[in-house]
């Protein structure tokens, strides 16, 4: 809008014109991830070390949820990797009940290690020029982020923007079939 006001008006979804300039970003003592910019004297992954040393206890106590549930919903909040995750549990000293998944397949995971990077991105533009990625066939299409049974461009267009934090249709990074 123009910036006036219309009483009669309601907002299905505001965002900062400069998302540098947004609500910093925070994990509550309950565990919840809000705000949206970094704040540039940290990392994304230094405030989850830091939630685990300071807050996790309380956040045991009063959010109602186990280690898994909560380390799950921080992970996906921030966009940590799993191995951001075990990196951050180790680097706290922290004791906590969380596993990540074994050999399970994760939406966006082209090249089958465990997550979804700029490399599973790259790995999907090779393959769509033909140049051959030496990964298997069914590791690959893990990489189809639309499930449409093809691995395409658009593919790794949804990966980079899942891992630039945009908006993506698609669950890419959570655990498949």
């Amino acid at each position: 809008t123009n910036g006036s006001y219309d009483p009669g008006s309601s907002a299905q979804d505001v965002r900062w014109r400069h998302s540098s300039l947004g609500p910093c970003l925070r994990i509550s003592s309950f565990g919840t991830v809000v705000g949206e910019t970094c704040p540039s004297f940290t990392s994304k992954y230094q405030l989850f070390v830091d939630f685990l040393k300071k807050n996790l206890a309380i956040a045991r106590q009063y959010s109602g949820k186990d280690d898994q549930t909560l380390i799950d919903d921080i992970k996906k909040g921030l966009g940590l990797s799993h191995a951001d995750v075990i990196a951050a549990i180790d680097e706290a000293g922290v004791t906590v009940d969380w596993n990540p998944p074994i050999g399970a397949a994760i939406l966006g995971d082209a090249d089958g290690d465990g997550e979804v990077t700029s490399i599973d991105a790259t790995i999907i533009q090779r393959y769509d020029a033909l140049i051959d990625t030496g990964i298997e066939e069914e590791t690959l299409m893990n990489g189809d982020g639309d499930g449409n049974g093809e691995l395409e461009i658009v593919d790794a267009t949804y990966l980079q923007r899942y891992l630039a934090m945009m908006d993506v249709i698609y669950p890419i990074g959570e655990i498949i079939g």
